[in-house]
């Protein structure tokens, strides 16, 4: 729109008129004027000359106006994709939480029914029974709530994804492990995130627009020249129209310059100077913000690994102690409670440990958002699609053991 400004302007026209005069015409001689036509045909051209840059400056605004809309338009896809991605993940998370509550309940299960039969051959108490079947309980209440959240994750996957809830039970209901993240991350160079931010991109390209708008304002100080010219056809009788005697043209220039305008043109350059100086600090805080995001993923990214490691570890000892203080109970060398005790510790470093895997993926996911992601596809609905077919095919296996530091290096 704004480049068409560079190129001269040619409009055809024709027109036909008759007109029939008064006869009570006071400057009629010998009565009325009688009629008169009019008949003309032509073309209209001008060309202004953009000496001082005023087009030239108005253009690259505009053309600068329209990267900063790609760009946004970019960083909605990247903020899908990490949604897509983040609800993904609460689906497995809530999955991975739920079998290790309904495989913990199973064996309490077992656990109430040998505190039964105990207590039947009178080797135990009723208060063991009874601690047993609180333990159960508290462990089946939690089920429910996990559950909701698995229901609430796939709902939200199947409306990112521009359908209805529901939609993806079919595909995403049969339990998966989490993804797996990479062994190694590779952040690049900040110059590398400047490029790769939408957001950071987009806010330089708005900088150079309002940049681009003072030249305008400034252009518009100058005189504008510019140039015309008119050629057509022009007879009292239409069948005479096209004759070579009909032919009728001019041509010339113009130039304007503003005089006094009450200081409104130099209030113009200053407030697009102001307008600019205002987009220079929202890039800074634009490219700052980034390079926080970046930092502060990264360092939640690594301690999370470490942390789901120490987790990995703690569960691995609690299965071992309730072996253990199982044997030990049922050879009477124990009381009940370190039995429970042992169960409830289990139980519990299990969700963290399922909680951690999920929250590690949720982390590089947002690692990949603050690195700017990607946007390949043509459509969000499409590309959002793509991550979640990836997904799927990382989740190739399951009842994986959480990455340590002898299998790391398998990538998902």
């Amino acid at each position: 729109f704004a480049g068409g400004a560079f190129q001269p302007t040619l409009d055809a026209r024709a027109s036909g008129t008759v007109v029939e005069a008064s006869d009570n015409n006071p400057f009629a001689q010998g009565g009325g004027l009688g009629r008169t036509d009019i008949w003309s045909a032509g073309l209209d051209a001008s060309w202004e000359l953009d000496v001082f840059g005023r087009i030239r400056r108005n253009a690259e605004a505009a053309d600068a106006r329209l990267d900063a809309s790609i760009e946004d338009y970019r960083d909605v896809l990247v903020a899908l994709q990490a949604e897509v991605a983040a609800a993904y993940v609460d689906a497995r998370t809530s999955q991975e939480r739920l079998a290790y509550a309904r495989s913990n309940a199973e064996s309490q299960r077992d656990t109430l029914q040998l505190t039964q039969d105990r207590f039947d051959a009178g080797l135990t108490s009723a208060l063991d029974v009874a601690q047993a079947e609180s333990n159960l309980a508290n462990t089946e209440s939690q089920i429910p709530e996990l559950e909701r959240a698995l229901e609430f994750a796939l709902n939200r996957v199947a409306v990112l994804l521009g359908t209805q809830p529901g939609s993806v039970h079919p595909r995403l209901a049969e339990p998966g492990p989490i993804p797996s993240p990479p062994a190694e991350l590779t952040a690049g160079l900040p110059a590398d995130l400047l490029r790769r931010r939408p957001d950071v991109r987009a806010a330089e390209r708005r900088l150079a627009q309002a940049t681009a708008q003072v030249g305008v304002a400034t252009a518009n100080l100058y005189p504008r020249f510019s140039l015309f010219g008119t050629l057509g056809l022009e007879s009292d009788s239409l069948g005479d129209l096209f004759e070579g005697d009909s032919v009728t043209w001019n041509a010339g220039g113009a130039v304007g310059m503003p005089i006094f305008q009450g200081g409104r043109l130099r209030a113009l350059v200053g407030f697009q100077e102001a307008q600019t100086e205002q987009a220079l600090r929202l890039y800074e805080q634009a490219v700052l913000l980034a390079l926080e995001e970046v930092e502060n993923s990264l360092a939640a990214y690594g301690l999370e690994r470490n942390r789901l490691e120490r987790l990995a570890e703690a569960a691995a000892a609690s299965e071992r102690a309730v072996e253990l203080v199982r044997t030990q109970y049922t050879s009477g060398l124990t009381n009940f409670q370190n039995y429970l005790d042992s169960q409830r510790s289990l139980f519990q470093q299990q969700d963290q440990l399922a909680a951690s895997q999920g929250q590690v993926v949720q982390n590089l996911i947002a690692l990949n958002r603050a690195l700017g992601g990607g946007w390949p596809a043509e459509s969000a609905e499409e590309h959002a699609l793509a991550v979640l077919e990836e997904a799927d095919r990382d989740a190739g296996t399951e009842g994986e053991p959480p990455p340590t530091e002898s299998d790391e290096g398998t990538s998902p």
